[in-house]
């Protein structure tokens, strides 16, 4: 769905459950580009594919590569009229586009159109036409009123791909929650989310990746009881060409991969489409202003690994989440 969705990954940490406990089941599918994981106590096969199904249904209306999304006819100009749900998430991620400055813009369609991370031999774009689409980014020219869309640029293209799973994670939470699940956890291929805690009463343990480590293990652990962890890092999507490292999060200021001190951002909070969003805001804007903007967004802490293996974690991380670094064999 997006490729900006692939440079994320976290992994949860489960105990072996003691006691009588609700029937854990899991299942996967290849959805969003990615593996999508889900844990359900309680839960009949029914409900998942249910789950499953609401997956593909947001896929099909948020993804700017399926020509009959929402998004695509938007950037078609074939339409200037979504859903509610759609003019709302666009409407956010405007709002975080401001809040940033326009390092964090969703009107990035034509320069992430440039670059394909997923074929055998990925290469570096045009420098000439990067800066063409980089000429078509603005956050400030796209207006939502209601359910309508318009843009002042015609050459303006959208791309959800940076909040666009976080919300498709929320609304299997929300399913799930409606249909009474207390226990659950549900990775989006690294947009991870629970739901209660373990049904022995303990909080899960979510760890987050090691950004040096080429084998995937997790530098660190986190608690987290009913709530999303979403990271975003330079090191699962990207390709070396003459020597550089180009990478899957793309700055819409340059056009090229964004280029600073951090190799990942992990977001602590309630909601997931916050998580996504904030999760690349911070990579973008590096580790001091992204600091800056998590201890003044309500709801948020923020977990920065830095290129050198420094951990750089938000006033609420430690008291809130018992964060601990793990060793060698991910054991604290």
């Amino acid at each position: 769905m997006k490729r900006i969705l692939a440079g994320v990954l976290a992994l949860v940490l489960c105990l072996p459950l003691t006691g009588c406990a609700p029937r854990e089941k899991t299942r996967q599918a290849y959805l969003l580009n990615t593996i999508v994981r889900l844990t359900l106590w309680g839960a009949d096969d029914a409900l998942f594919d249910d789950c499953f199904a609401l997956i593909r249904e947001a896929e099909a209306a948020l993804s700017r590569t399926v020509p009959s999304s929402e998004i695509a006819r938007l950037n078609a100009r074939e339409t200037d009229t979504v859903s509610p749900e759609t003019a709302a998430l666009i409407a956010d991620a405007l709002a975080l586009a401001e809040a940033t400055g326009g390092a964090f813009d969703p009107t990035i369609g034509r320069v992430s159109a440039l670059w394909d991370f997923t074929v055998e031999s990925p290469v570096v774009p045009d420098a000439a036409a990067l800066a063409a689409a980089c000429a078509s980014v603005g956050y400030a020219g796209v207006r939502v009123d209601g359910t309508t869309v318009t843009f002042a640029d015609p050459d303006t293209q959208l791309d959800l791909g940076a909040i666009a799973k976080g919300e498709i994670a929320d609304r299997v939470a929300a399913l799930l929650r409606a249909r009474d699940v207390a226990h659950a956890i549900l990775n989006l291929g690294g947009n991870v989310v629970v739901i209660g805690g373990k049904p022995d009463g303990e909080a899960y343990r979510v760890g987050v990746q090691d950004p040096a480590a080429e084998s995937g293990e997790p530098l660190l652990s986190v608690a987290v009881h009913d709530g999303s962890v979403v990271t975003s890092g330079i090191y699962n999507r990207g390709f070396t060409a003459d020597g550089q490292y180009y990478h899957h999060i793309l700055d819409p200021r340059t056009g090229y991969p964004c280029d600073n001190e951090l190799a990942s951002v992990t977001i602590l909070s309630q909601s997931s489409r916050q998580g996504d969003g904030l999760s690349t805001a911070c990579m973008l804007l590096g580790s001091d202003a992204g600091l800056a903007l998590i201890e003044a967004t309500a709801g948020a802490e923020a977990i920065f690994i830095t290129r050198d293996g420094e951990v750089i974690c938000s006033s609420g991380v430690e008291p809130n989440y018992d964060l601990q670094m793990l060793g060698k064999e991910g054991e604290s």
